[in-house]
């Protein structure tokens, strides 16, 4: 869905309809650190709002090699979403309330020489 979903909207839907709603999901995962997926989350927040991400919560499934957390953009709640075999992503971010507006972006990461730079 990720890969040829055009909506992103749709992507998120599905994602907190059918797993990030329900406990059995998010009770089998293990707080991380990713440094690729931290920095892409501030990359991705500066395009759009060039606000600081601050409580970055990052969870793995290593039994899927799949991610997914939560972040604040000053007073707008984000989440992410990441598969690490296909490595795509997924950004989400509210505006500012009380608007029910939500800016996404889609990411395929590349690291080019050492991992402190991104393309």
């Amino acid at each position: 869905m990720l890969s040829h979903e055009e909506n992103l909207a749709n992507i998120w839907s599905y994602f907190m309809t059918h797993f990030a709603d329900h406990w059995a999901f998010t009770d089998i995962g293990e707080p991380i650190r990713h440094p690729l997926l931290e920095k892409i989350i501030v990359i991705v927040n500066q395009q759009l709002f060039n606000e600081t991400v601050e409580k970055l919560l990052l969870i793995h499934l290593s039994n899927f090699n799949f991610l997914h957390g939560v972040f604040t953009v000053g007073n707008r709640t984000g989440g992410v979403i990441y598969f690490e075999e296909t490595q795509k992503g997924m950004v989400a971010i509210s505006e500012n309330p009380p608007s029910k507006q939500v800016k996404y972006s889609r990411f395929t990461p590349k690291v080019i020489g050492s991992s402190n730079n991104l393309n």
